[in-house]
């Protein structure tokens, strides 16, 4: 198998499923006052604790949640304004207006999750100076370093999945810690999100997010290895293409692709039966025939715009895979164009 989606989603690392064979008998509710409880309760510090010393901020500034979209959602629950291209579980949300002057809180992705290009929060924030201000950190973490002092902003998202976490944990971090329940319920996370907590996530989350912080700078220099590859193979191989973003400052793990002329979904598919697993874009925009927001907003011609691929590198990734991958992406492009 040659993964190269890992935009979408990422395999858990091998620590971080130690971790969860670890923990598989911490069962202890850790709302309960009697040790198994506590042994649970310690658990969620400590990985709050690890999380927050990655983003430089307070313990008491980080609640866990199901994913970013929830994290999102909790978040922007007051008038805000974002962009088109931003993350559906944004745009699609009720409290979203059209105009800034109408709005209470600005949102940007830090990473876009399309072509990988990176904003500068930090003089979006100053810009923005009157708003509240909420980032979407998801496609950043393990790509570049996040202190959120130093941005200045009010609040973030990110989910596990993204960097070797299990699905189904995220993040929010609130800049002072307050913040109106989204979820009522019970105690949990001092008594703004009801549920009992996901104690495996929580842990896996606090592993996933060292190791990602950890490695941020070989990631970035392994990864422009395989995409320069790429690049390389393909234009060796006289494909007519243009790299979505070229002009912009993005991250070396993402490279979007749009090929003259031709579909994504059968390149796609006959990819997968060689098990070779990339994406037309966004994971959270398949199934739609209409061209992103991404796209669209980056002028991207039409005759190249229904050709567009993403690949999306990690450190287990290499050469060898590159070389086969374009290859064989090379063969198809050939055979059906």
């Amino acid at each position: 198998m040659i993964y190269l989606d890992n935009c979408a989603t990422t395999k858990l690392s091998d620590n971080v499923k130690q971790n969860i064979l670890n923990n598989l008998n911490t069962f202890g509710n850790p709302s309960s006052s009697y040790n198994l409880g506590l042994q649970s309760a310690r658990i969620i510090q400590e990985s709050r604790e690890i999380i927050a010393q990655c983003i430089n901020c307070s313990p008491q500034e980080i609640y866990f949640t199901s994913g970013a979209s929830e994290s999102n959602t909790w978040a922007l629950q007051e008038p805000f304004w974002c962009n088109d291209y931003e993350h559906h579980s944004i745009t699609n949300n009720s409290h979203r207006v059209q105009t800034k002057d109408k709005s209470e809180i600005i949102t940007y992705m830090m990473v876009n999750n399309e072509v990988g290009f990176i904003n500068d929060i930090k003089l979006l924030r100053e810009k923005y100076q009157d708003f509240k201000f909420h980032c979407d950190a998801t496609q950043a973490i393990g790509n570049i370093k996040i202190d959120v002092k130093d941005l200045n902003i009010d609040t973030m998202s990110f989910s596990g999945h993204k960097f070797h976490a299990p699905k189904g944990i995220g993040i929010l971090y609130v800049k002072g810690g307050q913040i109106k329940p989204l979820i009522y319920g019970g105690k949990q996370e001092k008594g703004v999100r009801g549920g009992t907590e996901n104690i495996l996530g929580i842990s896996a989350i606090g592993v996933a997010i060292k190791e990602a912080f950890d490695n941020i700078d070989k990631k970035s220099a392994h990864c422009k290895i395989l995409k320069d590859r790429l690049v390389y193979n393909l234009n060796q191989s006289g494909i007519n293409y243009i790299i979505n973003g070229q002009n912009l400052n993005t991250i070396n793990s993402t490279l979007s692709i749009s090929i003259k002329n031709i579909e994504s979904e059968p390149i796609l598919l006959q990819l997968d039966m060689k098990d070779i697993y990339i994406s037309s874009g966004s994971a959270c925009n398949s199934g739609s025939l209409e061209p992103s927001e991404t796209l669209k907003w980056l002028n991207i011609p039409k005759e190249y715009i229904n050709g567009t691929l993403r690949v999306s590198f990690d450190l287990d990734n290499t050469i060898d895979e590159i070389d086969v991958f374009s290859n064989e992406l090379i063969k198809i492009v050939n055979r059906i164009s």
